[in-house]
């Protein structure tokens, strides 16, 4: 007689990926915050529920697109600070979710000009 293991199925959801995403984008120096007015007629349009606010989650075949609509700090060079968030949400999604992260698209939609972001 012999007995067949089971390990069965993990399902990580858009949610978890989506504040994995989020918490990542969030520690790069130069990000002041996601922007969470970004998208809401488009996503009204697309019927597609955003789970984080600045956060857009794809799931496809070959792997996970992630786009992430941020506001960064005044002064602070964009092309730098977007390709720090794109390496960071990359490597932790990846890490702590197991999924292949196709595409990370960062947009910045905003600058912050306030004394909060000068710190």
């Amino acid at each position: 007689m012999s007995h067949c293991e089971t390990v069965g199925n993990v399902h990580i959801s858009e949610e978890v990926v989506s504040k994995i995403a989020a918490v990542s984008a969030a520690e790069i120096e130069g990000v002041f915050c996601l922007e969470k007015n970004v998208g809401k007629e488009l996503m009204g349009k697309l019927k597609k529920k955003w789970f984080v606010p600045g956060v857009r989650i794809d799931f496809h075949v070959d792997g996970i697109v992630i786009d992430l609509y941020l506001v960064v700090k005044y002064g602070r060079p964009f092309r730098s600070v977007a390709a720090a968030v794109h390496k960071n949400v990359k490597e932790a999604v990846e890490s702590m979710s197991g999924y292949t992260v196709d595409c990370v698209n960062v947009h910045v939609v905003g600058v912050e000009f306030s004394d909060a972001a000068r710190a």
